[in-house]
Parts: structure tokens; sequence; C-alpha cells
């Protein structure tokens, strides 16, 4: 089914859109399905905006910034963060030509001063993220609920935070000289998902079950713990061994994972001791937290 033609007459800024990974291809149907109208998709390889031309005929399409359309009102660089420098540095030409209202990027880790040319030319830049995972190679990911950090020149994030409403996301503002932090707590809960869900299989690999077999098993229990932990908190929601203070039992993980995995005996350690800290806000005695803490550094 082919995406919503944008009128030819809307009151709604005109958008230009540099990189069409998974992040501007969400953007993209997003905005056309908003009613924006969308005026050029950039991208150095032809094959990824092909499709999207094909639903937004109108949309000019192209491989060069220079091809920019001189209309735009809002440019969004949809591009890795080491390839917005480069982007930003191949724009100065072809910027003056243009009458933006802001000319934004999507990192979650850099801040909009990375956007010197716009900067320079008085063009109001500005961050903005979306808290989501963009998985390669997927399907089209919804933006639809999604938090954006806002981030840069207040004329901008305004001008954003009216289009992310549009798109049914919800924004939120961040001190530019925070943005490393606030994306590297998403990376705790998205990008470490994968590494600790490959840890535990490549344990029960010793036990003969395939990944495939492990990733199934533990599916429900996955679910019901985020469940618990979204609904209750992390400290309510946490169970096993540390939460009961069972020493015991940690020290026979311990010394299994000395046997089989190094690298695992690491990683389970110094969770552990953050999980422990989660058990004494939820009421751990002194006694059982002093012997798991003794346990876990001195083992």
């Amino acid at each position: 089914m082919g995406l919503p033609r944008v009128a030819k007459h809307t009151s709604k800024p005109a958008i230009s859109i540099i990189g069409l990974g998974a992040v501007g291809s969400a953007f993209a149907r997003a905005l056309s399905a908003a009613g924006y109208p969308l005026l050029t998709f950039i991208d150095r390889q032809r094959s990824t905006y092909d499709e999207l031309q094909s639903l937004l005929p109108e949309t000019q399409a192209a491989t060069d910034v220079n091809s920019l359309r001189a209309e735009t009102e809002i440019l969004l660089i949809c591009v890795p963060d080491d390839q917005i420098a480069a982007v930003d540095r191949n724009l100065r030409k072809i910027l003056p030509k243009m009458r933006l209202r802001a000319c934004a990027h999507t990192s979650g880790a850099l801040a909009a001063s990375v956007l010197e040319s716009a900067a320079g030319l008085n063009i109001p830049a500005a961050s903005m993220h979306p808290l989501q995972t963009f998985p390669r190679g997927g399907a089209t990911v919804s933006l639809k609920g999604i938090c954006f950090a806002l981030e840069g020149n207040p004329a901008a994030t305004g001008i954003l935070e009216k289009m992310v409403a549009d798109i049914g996301g919800k924004t939120f503002n961040i001190a530019s000289e925070q943005k490393s932090l606030y994306h590297t707590a998403a990376v705790f809960v998205s990008n470490f998902i994968p590494v600790l869900l490959r840890s535990g299989a490549d344990l029960a690999a010793a036990s003969e079950i395939s990944e495939k077999e492990y990733l199934q098993m533990v599916a429900p229990l996955i679910r019901q713990s985020l469940e618990n932990t979204l609904r209750s908190g992390p400290a309510e929601a946490l169970t096993g061994p540390i939460a009961r203070g069972d020493a015991l039992t940690v020290e026979r993980h311990l010394r299994a994972l000395r046997a089989e995995s190094p690298t695992a005996l690491a990683l389970y350690r110094m969770l552990s001791l953050k999980a422990l800290e989660l058990a004494v806000e939820r009421g751990l005695p002194e006694e059982q937290f002093e012997n798991l803490r003794r346990l876990l550094t001195e083992f």
C-alpha cells in the first residue's frame, strides 16, 4: 500500500532529508503520512531511495547535496554520526541559496554545534534524536509514541517540536553537554540487551542448547522481567539470588563461570554488584549485603 500523496497547498513546512537509512526512511514515511511536503531525498546509494521515490513520486531523489531544492524549509540530516561533519562541510555552498528555517541532525550523542555551516549562516540548528532502535535491514520502524530528545537553537527546536507532535511522537529537551550521557543511558537498555542474550546463549551452549532454542526458551522470562520492571521499577522487579541474599548460589555461579568463561565471569561480577545496589534499595539486610559484596569482589 502506497503512502498518501501530499497536498500541493499546505501550511506545513517543506522538508528535505539527507540519508535514507533506517532512520531517514522512517522519517520520510511518517512525515509524508502527516501531510508534510517532502521535496528532496539525498543518499549516496541510489538503491536506498528507489523504493521511497516510487511511493513518493513527487519527491526529487539524488546522490549529491547540491541537488537540494531551494524551497526546503526544514533539512533533516539522518546519516551516521561520523558522517555528519562531512555532510555539513558539503552543504556550505548550497545553504546560502536555501530558505531554511531549521537544520537538524538525528544523532543521539552529538550536539547541534557540529552543524557549523548552518550556524555560520544564522540558520537555526538542532539535534533531534528518536529514542528507538532501528535494526539494519529490518522492517520500517514506526515513530508513533516515540520520545525525541531535542537540543540546540530554540527557534529550531520549536519547529521540530511541532513536527514531532504531528507524526505522533513526544519531545523532551536536553542540554548540549548532557547528550553523551543521555545517549549512553540509551545504549545500556538497547544495545546491551543483545550482548546479554548472546552471553546467556554462550553459556547455554555448554549444555548443548542451541542459540535458537535458548532464545525461544527465555522469551517468556525476558518479557515478564521487562513488564515487571516497567510496572514496578528496577528495584522492586529484581529477583534471583542477589535479591534473596543467597550467597551460596552466587558462589556456585562464580565457580561455574570461572571454569567456563572468564569474560562471562567478569560480566556477572559487575552486573551482580549493580544488582546488589537494587537489593539494598528493597531492604536486603546489612549482613547479607556484606557477604555478597565480599564474595563478588574477592572471589
